[in-house]
């Protein structure tokens, strides 16, 4: 019917992943840029992460600006965040600290000293005083209070955690681990993590470098499909694929693997969020080739619909902003490109 047809003709302009080019080049750093995320539901603020101990905070839009360049650790920063309002920034380091920064004035709000080398950090989706964080060396999760600056909870996973991703209601976290597992843990503030489940994701073994959780969701007709998507996992394992597994009852099951270059660093993934509203399924990736990947999950072909070529290093992190306009890669060598995308009634 016409509804429908509306609905498809939506679906395939949203499902056009095409570029007009690059739209800004920020080359800040001299070293590895590991991190890049947009503020959430903002189209211009950016920040990155580097392994010169650095943080940048930019405006992409209208006019690209470097609003300030963040001393923040005496090592890597492995692990960047945004908190759900933007008004705080989170990193953690290799230098055994995690710190959380207030976006205004660039002032270092807390500075928490752990007893190894960070992995993988994330604020809690709606308690902002709560950080959850992984220790590359001894294999502890802890979750600690921003306010006191102290551990309220902690377990010691299997093995070493390297990624973290909540659900959107912060009560199921995903851990991926350095030997290729996936644990799914349940999170209660007054009880804290209960591992409900585990999932080989990799064989042979290999690290998991990135973990994003999209939930299931039904539009408003007329773009509500036949049944809600299932939640999926988005994976990154360094055995040269990315993976989506569904999530049903806290268990992982693999649907699809796409052959991409990740075998030696941490490259990190994301869903497309435009398309993930209405049941849609494109994600895009670093590489270790230096190309930025968009792949689509409707397809059964598993070669990438789109790759933006203009980074000479491997391609370490890529982020959506929140209306898909602008799209930020971030590679081994310190560079950062935002790519403006074609408006999809454009294209």
């Amino acid at each position: 019917d016409g509804a429908g047809a509306e609905a498809s003709a939506r679906l395939a302009a949203l499902g056009k992943y095409e570029f007009t080019g690059m739209h800004t080049i920020w080359c800040e750093h001299g070293e590895a840029v590991s991190r890049v995320a947009f503020a959430h539901h903002h189209s211009s603020l950016v920040a990155f992460a580097s392994d010169d101990g650095d943080v940048s905070v930019c405006e992409a839009v209208p006019e690209p600006a470097v609003v300030r360049r963040l001393k923040a650790h005496s090592d890597a920063v492995v692990d960047m965040g945004w908190s759900g309002a933007n008004h705080m920034l989170l990193s953690a380091s290799r230098d055994h600290s995690i710190k959380v920064w207030e976006v205004e004035s660039g002032a270092c709000m807390r500075s928490i000293e752990c007893q190894a080398p960070l992995s993988c950090a994330l604020f809690h989706p709606f308690n902002d005083n709560l950080i959850f964080a992984g220790l590359a060396t001894t294999g502890t999760l802890l979750v600690l209070n921003l306010s006191t600056g102290q551990r309220v909870h902690h377990l010691t996973c299997p093995s070493p955690p390297s990624a973290l991703a909540f659900d959107p209601k912060g009560t199921t976290l995903f851990v991926g681990d350095l030997h290729g597992y996936v644990s799914v843990y349940s999170f209660e503030p007054t009880s804290g993590l209960r591992r409900t489940s585990r999932a080989s994701v990799a064989s042979p073994p290999a690290a998991v470098c990135s973990l994003q959780y999209k939930a299931a969701f039904r539009h408003p007709a007329p773009l509500t499909p036949a049944a809600p998507a299932p939640p999926e996992l988005l994976v990154n394992v360094r055995c040269g694929a990315v993976k989506i597994f569904t999530v049903e009852r806290g268990a992982l099951q693999e649907v699809r693997s796409y052959p991409c270059a990740i075998s030696q660093l941490n490259v990190r993934s994301t869903f497309c969020p435009l398309l993930a509203q209405y049941g849609g399924g494109c994600f895009v990736t670093g590489s270790e080739d230096s190309n930025v990947k968009i792949f689509d999950e409707r397809r059964s072909d598993r070669s990438p619909v789109n790759e933006l070529m203009g980074h000479s290093a491997a391609v370490l992190d890529v982020a959506w902003n929140y209306d898909e306009s602008l799209l930020a890669s971030a590679d081994a060598s310190g560079m950062v490109i935002v790519w403006r995308r074609v408006k999809p009634q454009e294209g």
